[in-house]
């Protein structure tokens, strides 16, 4: 008891030495903040992202299986713009333990799988990480729910569904991903993770790869919309 006390005593004095020498920082406006006030964001960023209420999130699920955290505005565009084009890693890493205590807290679902929208291998090896696999990974920590991103993987190098219509979307990811493990699927309960989810051709493609091996139950789960499902 004595030497655990010891060792935690050592870790607080390490932990507050590694603050003053790195201090931290608001992963929007990048001050230094004394107290952040969720994971890493300031007080002051805070405010202008919107999160989606539960009922907002109840009735987008009713209507489609699945729903976003939060509304697709600058703040979090910025955020998800960083840990995609600016080898920011860490940044979906601390979006991902927000999505797993967010979706703790509404309880709207459970599953048996958790699978992270792959990228294609070239994508990530240039890249160095997969976004959507990252914030998968802290979800499942936070639910206590396996998390496998083998399971399905992307055959198909698409180009980037920005600036595409509806139609263009559907059109560029169609047969671009694959089933793995087809029979790890049956009769399971499945949830699908990304970072943005803009007209749902990407994240439909998925599920209906999955839904042919026999899943039970299919949902969603983005850290963004671009659609704002508080007025649906």
């Amino acid at each position: 008891m004595f030497l655990k006390s010891i060792k935690k005593s050592v870790y607080d004095i390490a932990d507050s030495i590694l603050k003053i020498i790195y201090p931290d920082k608001c992963i929007v406006c990048h001050k230094i903040i004394s107290k952040s006030f969720d994971f890493g964001i300031c007080e002051e960023c805070i405010k202008d992202f919107c999160v989606f209420s539960e009922e907002s999130c109840k009735k987008n699920f009713i209507n489609d299986n699945g729903f976003s955290m939060f509304l697709y505005n600058d703040p979090i565009k910025r955020v998800i713009h960083k840990f995609k084009y600016k080898d920011c890693g860490y940044y979906a890493k601390v979006m991902g333990i927000k999505m797993g205590e967010f979706l703790l807290k509404r309880n709207l679902f459970s599953c048996d799988l958790i699978i992270p929208v792959p990228i294609h291998w070239r994508r990530e090896q240039k890249r160095g990480f997969n976004q959507a696999e990252i914030m998968a990974k802290e979800i499942s920590k936070t639910l206590g729910i396996p998390m496998y991103s083998d399971f399905l993987i992307r055959i198909k190098n698409t180009k980037p569904q920005f600036g595409l219509n509806k139609e263009g979307r559907i059109k560029n990811v169609e047969g671009a991903f694959e089933v793995i493990k087809p029979k790890k699927f049956l009769g399971k309960d499945v949830l699908i993770i990304d970072d943005i989810y803009t007209t749902g051709s990407t994240i439909n493609e998925c599920l209906k790869v999955i839904k042919n091996c026999g899943a039970r139950n299919l949902y969603y789960f983005t850290l963004a919309s671009t659609i704002d499902i508080s007025e649906n």
